[in-house]
């Protein structure tokens, strides 16, 4: 079968939902802690599945790095999910896995990622079925050395889709969500800097930064809401779309110009 994998930090409110969303044939399931000092691990360990470890936090691509070499898992493959998601259509997940097995082990595999906004979900704007390599085999895994948006990949790049859905619910609510992705900017901005240097592999991201400057985040959000429709989704998806399209795009513009700023003073 497959090993599961999920990293934590504070998600006492989030973590019952996920594990029991993963149905009960998967008997391995992984979490790496980052010293919360929530109830996550006693909500988590009421699962008899779970094996429960701690790591302090470098950041999230080392995180990761640390659960693929340092942690022994009973199967070959591992399927990561966020503690914030929930497996969804698990009918034909079996099936699935079984799948994504009898294909080999040298590339990593895509989940469709949908996105739930304070209680909506979203399917239009880029918010339906993202694909996100989540996949992989243990003999083959290597993590991208990113400050944000890590994930697995294999020497030779290969990915295919293993049609697993996914729902990433924002349960915390928006004050959360919102300093997250304040958090989340600082690292955008490192990215920035990176892609200057030529060292941003991220075909997107590179054709991103690629924008004018000044009206990137607009351009992002016109692209978005307009052109890929997320106006069909309401008020939650103008809100959703405003936030993370705009908003967080223009505080990571903010961002990079104080780095730049404070590193030429």
């Amino acid at each position: 079968m497959i090993s599961v994998l999920i990293l934590t930090y504070n998600e006492e409110l989030n973590i019952n939902k996920c594990l029991s969303s993963i149905p009960k044939y998967i008997d391995d399931i992984v979490i790496i802690d980052s010293f919360s000092d929530d109830k996550t691990r006693q909500n988590a360990l009421k699962d008899n599945r779970v094996r429960f470890y701690k790591n302090a936090f470098e950041g999230y691509a080392e995180q990761l790095r640390y659960a693929i070499n340092q942690i022994d898992y009973k199967y070959d493959y591992i399927f990561r999910i966020d503690a914030d998601e929930e497996l969804i259509d698990v009918v034909s997940l079996a099936e699935k896995i079984n799948s994504v097995i009898l294909s080999g082990p040298d590339a990593v595999y895509t989940v469709n990622r949908s996105i739930s906004f304070l209680g909506t979900q979203l399917k239009y704007g880029g918010c339906g079925e993202v694909k996100v390599p989540r996949i992989i085999s243990t003999k083959t895994a290597h993590v991208t050395n990113v400050p944000i948006d890590e994930h697995f990949y294999t020497l030779n790049h290969e990915v295919r889709d293993s049609q697993i859905a996914v729902l990433d619910r924002c349960n915390k609510g928006l004050d959360f969500w919102l300093s997250k992705h304040i958090s989340y900017a600082s690292l955008e901005a490192i990215n920035m800097r990176n892609i200057a240097a030529g060292e941003e592999t991220s075909l997107k991201r590179k054709l991103y930064y690629r924008l004018p400057g000044p009206t990137r985040p607009l351009i992002y959000f016109f692209y978005r809401y307009f052109l890929q429709f997320g106006f069909l989704d309401g008020s939650a998806g103008f809100n959703y779309l405003f936030l993370q399209a705009f908003w967080f795009r223009q505080i990571v513009e903010i961002k990079h110009h104080q780095r730049k700023r404070d590193n030429n003073d």
